[in-house]
């Protein structure tokens, strides 16, 4: 993994995010996950589709609700997020790992409930990727999209389209290096099957 993790250390500027965000072979976590999937509305065609992520726990009501048992879910997963950046040999990890969490609740937050995505018409939202810059600006479309090989006049479906806006303007917001650390926690999470001890 260290090539990829090099990847990650040498990001500088919130595109270069964007980009290994929109990059199929990296195996790192993205707030927009994106694919191609059977058309909703015309079962002739496929489509490229684009839908709210970005979370190391199951859903947003992991991070919201005020329930003793997922409290104590929170608390276990802030320590798994610091003992992986520590496994890396990162250094400030506990530090980091709150950041990393306080940044995944405000994704939660933008996120749309369990019950409204499972709604057929509301999460069929088509537009254009250069579109989608204007309707969310603040995320690096082009160049998530482009990492793809998605031209920006493709037409995308967008699924929790009022989810968009806050997550690209929490994206723009984010300081590079929590977003650093994001990627690493999450590439690492879904490495670990295959790492030693």
């Amino acid at each position: 993994i260290k090539s990829d993790l090099a990847r990650i250390a040498a990001i500088k500027t919130t595109e270069d995010v964007a980009i290994l965000m929109g990059d199929p072979a990296f195996p790192g976590g993205s707030i927009i996950a994106s694919g191609i999937i059977p058309d909703a509305k015309n079962s002739n065609a496929y489509v490229v589709m684009a839908a709210q992520s970005g979370l190391g726990l199951p859903d947003r009501d992991y991070y919201l609700r005020d329930d003793p048992a997922l409290a104590a879910t929170r608390d276990a997963y802030k320590k798994y997020l610091a003992g992986m950046l520590t496994l890396l040999g990162e250094t400030n990890a506990e530090a980091r790992a709150a950041a990393v969490f306080a940044l995944e609740t405000e994704i939660a937050r933008a996120h749309w409930p369990v019950a409204d995505k499972r709604n057929a018409d509301k999460t069929y939202n088509p537009m254009t990727v250069k579109e989608l810059v204007t309707f969310a600006p603040g995320f690096a479309w082009e160049a998530f999209f482009k990492a793809q090989g998605i031209d920006a006049t493709r037409k995308i479906i967008v699924r929790e389209n009022t989810a968009f806006p806050p997550l690209a303007s929490l994206f723009a917001k984010t300081p590079v290096e929590v977003w650093r650390d994001y990627l690493r926690l999450h590439y690492v999470h879904n490495m670990a099957p295959y790492l030693p001890k």
